[in-house]
Formats: C-alpha cells, sequence, structure tokens
C-alpha cells in the first residue's frame, strides 16, 4: 500500500462526527433578573425613602397656600425652616 492509500484508509476509517454540538447548559433566566432587580431595588428604595422625608414642605405650602399666604425660606438658607408669609 501507497502512502496516500493509507491516510485514505484512515481518514475514512475516522468516527464521523455528531450532526449538531452537545446544547450547553445555561443558567436559569430567573437568576440574572432577580440579582438586577434586588441591584435596582438596594438602590432605588433608599432614595425614595429620603426624597419622602426631605420634601415637608409639600404639606406646608398646601396649608400656607389655602390661608392666602406664600411660602419662604425664615433665612438665607433654601434648606432653612419655613415660614407662611400672609400679606
Amino acid at each position: 500500500m501507497s502512502a496516500v492509500q493509507c491516510l485514505l484508509l484512515v481518514a475514512f476509517l475516522a468516527p464521523v462526527p455528531p450532526i449538531r454540538p452537545e446544547p450547553q447548559r445555561t443558567p436559569p433566566g430567573w437568576l440574572p433578573g432577580f440579582f438586577m432587580a434586588a441591584l435596582v431595588f438596594i438602590l432605588v428604595a433608599p432614595m425614595v425613602a429620603i426624597w419622602g422625608f426631605h420634601r415637608p414642605e409639600a404639606k406646608a405650602r398646601i396649608q400656607c397656600t389655602a390661608s392666602g399666604g406664600r411660602l419662604i425660606h425664615a433665612s438665607g438658607a433654601v434648606d432653612g425652616p419655613l415660614r407662611c408669609s400672609n400679606p
């Protein structure tokens, strides 16, 4: 047998490759979604709570405008105490 005949014989005796590869095992789809939702909740929930606690002027503004006044800051600082200025 020549070398070419030996190579052809070995080439055709090789096992047939699978038609398609085995599917890879992927993690469940809810796991990344759970982590993203938890991260959003951890970051957004405190901001909403802080925003709610730092809005005391909404109630004071409603009461002041209902009595015909105007809500102003008692000091020059914007974050200072509020007072109702009635004309």
